[in-house]
């Protein structure tokens, strides 16, 4: 504690920042974006705050093998259960970079590292820290920070993590802070080409020939487009459809590849599919799909083109993991981001849920109406089915290939019921999430400001969605995260929830809980499941194998390649 004048502050829960002290512990970019989140929310009003809203945005579209910016943190606060006059001292540091594909922690994609202290990635109550020096980890102890705000490190091949500490202002009112973060993999490359299109942009990897020959516009490519909520980085992008080889692969076949990100993933599908259909008129590729939200997109796309007749050349049309029938997102996690709102990052979380995107392909979205649960698809997704159904639904031309990432024998993952996550902070806050179909309620806690959510909602049938087989997301634990940042330790029992059911992925008329059967009905042409119910988008040597052996022959290039499209 200190003596500073009263914090015009006051945080919610029991977590407290790091104080400035040498044995403060130590952040790292997932804990520094919780509580991020926990300062906007309770720091409404206040104008300082609110510069941290700009940083996910920022750090986004940037590179891991870019300069890395360094988050910092200064300011007073207080906790809702300190004595009155309490006041506490914040310094806190971490890198901000976006997570890699796979929802594991940010990790810098090299040995070589710059690190950027500047004041657009500071917040506080008083200004940018003066007198800084950084010890980047690297063995070079501290180092004043020049002009520039850069420090570059070198780290070595045997080190697994590294941790920073900041120091700020001389002597007995210096601060400190220190951070950590790991070592992943070198980058991916810098894609050959970089097209703008209208609320698109294509990353284009050209095959060895083509970028030899200097060709700036793609040849016949094969479009992949990004799912929801969109706004992934290339790297990023890269990093998922390159699992085991497969965009090598396809480039080494003599396929340039292009990586379609949109520029707002959580608008309406049909939005991104005009989007496409200009991209497609402008690029003529040879195979055109998506993964996850990105296969309707494409599907939508295709389907319109043919139902105005407007020409198109796509050979083949692939799905990865796309919710044909509906994704599924637990009951129990939509309940609690609607009723736990005082949690920092649950606004955030239920603004995806309710995006537009969201909606039209989520099979069970839950809203409070006339103060009762209603849980079923959105008035949304039926009109975009209705919409979907008028132009056929799915593309004829091409050949159509679905891939799950879900297992296809039938068996369930969980019983209905199951305890998902349970937490007690010990002074009135508890609650518990379970999977459908139980006795209990799915969501419940203490002082519900909510009523909870009954066992089985109106509208939803007895058959054990939580349980069903399909690839999965780690929404449960991002709940549990939710709790943690503050301060409460829950009990988490199913870390993985499902996310896409794999008869849902390959729009099979088929039991979800019973297995398949290798003339179940669907519109594909070929279709292919999982060994195992792996995490969305996962893609195995056999669905890699099942998509290269689909791929048409790549054409040659012709002589007027070179241009913009």
């Amino acid at each position: 504690m200190s003596a500073l004048p009263s914090p015009g502050l006051c945080l919610p829960g029991t977590w407290a920042w790091p104080d400035g002290g040498p044995q403060a512990a130590p952040l790292d970019c997932e804990s520094l974006g919780f509580q991020v989140q926990r300062l906007l929310l309770a720091g409404d009003g206040l104008p300082w705050p609110a510069r941290a809203a700009a940083w996910a945005g920022f750090v986004q579209q940037r590179r891991p093998d870019n300069a890395v910016p360094l988050g910092v943190a200064s300011f007073s606060y207080a906790l809702a259960g300190d004595a009155a006059g309490t006041v506490r001292r914040a310094f806190g540091m971490a890198p901000l970079m976006h997570s890699p594909f796979g929802n594991g922690p940010a990790v810098l994609r090299g040995r070589v590292a710059r690190w950027w202290l500047d004041p657009r990635f500071f917040v506080g109550d008083s200004g940018f820290p003066a007198a800084l020096q950084l010890d980047a980890g690297d063995g070079r102890g501290l180092r004043p920070v020049p002009a520039d705000g850069i420090v570059t490190a070198f780290y070595a091949s045997t080190l697994q993590t590294a941790t920073l500490r900041l120091v700020a202002g001389i002597g007995a009112d210096a601060l400190q802070a220190c951070c950590t973060i790991g070592f992943g993999p070198v980058a991916p490359p810098l894609p050959d080409l970089t097209l703008p299109f209208h609320d698109a942009t294509g990353w284009v990897f050209q095959a060895p020939a083509h970028r030899a020959a200097g060709l700036t516009k793609p040849v016949r490519p094969v479009i992949v487009c990004e799912g929801f909520p969109g706004g992934y980085a290339c790297d990023y992008l890269h990093d998922m459809f390159n699992q085991q080889g497969t965009l090598d692969a396809m480039l080494a076949r003599g396929h340039d590849v292009m990586l379609l990100g949109f520029a707002d993933g959580m608008g309406p599908i049909d939005a991104n599919a005009a989007a496409l259909q200009a991209v497609i008129a402008a690029v003529d590729p040879l195979v055109v799909g998506g993964v996850s939200m990105g296969g309707l997109v494409a599907r939508q796309a295709l389907a319109t083109m043919e139902a105005r007749q407007l020409p198109h050349d796509v050979a083949l049309f692939f799905t990865l993991d796309t919710p044909h029938q509906g994704a599924y997102t637990p009951l129990s996690v939509q309940w609690f981001v609607l009723a736990c709102q005082q949690l920092g990052g649950a606004k955030g979380f239920a603004g995806l849920i309710g995006s537009k995107a969201n909606q039209q392909f989520m099979s069970h979205w839950l809203r409070l109406e006339n103060g009762a649960w209603q849980a079923g698809p959105s008035p949304k997704r039926s009109a975009w089915l209705t919409r979907l159904a008028d132009v056929g639904s799915y593309p004829t031309r091409p050949r159509k290939l679905a891939l799950a990432c879900g297992r296809g024998d039938g068996q369930c993952r969980q019983p209905a019921g199951a305890m998902q996550l349970q937490w007690d902070d010990g002074a009135g806050f508890s609650g518990a999430l379970h999977a459908l179909g139980g006795p209990a309620p799915a969501g419940q806690r203490s002082g519900d400001t909510l009523p909870p959510l009954p066992p089985l909602p109106p509208g939803i049938d007895a058959l054990g969605w939580d349980g069903l087989p399909g690839s999965t997301n780690p929404y449960v634990y991002l709940a549990a995260a939710l709790l943690g940042a503050q301060g409460v330790k829950p009990a988490l029992a199913l870390p993985l929830n499902l996310s896409i059911t794999t008869v849902s992925a390959l729009d099979l008329a088929w039991p979800a809980d019973q297995p398949i059967p290798p003339d179940a009905r669907s519109p594909f042409d070929e279709w292919h499941f999982a060994d195992e119910n792996l995490p969305h988008l996962t893609i195995t040597p056999a669905l890699r194998d099942a998509l290269l052996a689909a791929l048409p022959p790549a054409p040659e290039a012709p002589a007027d390649t070179k241009g913009t499209p």
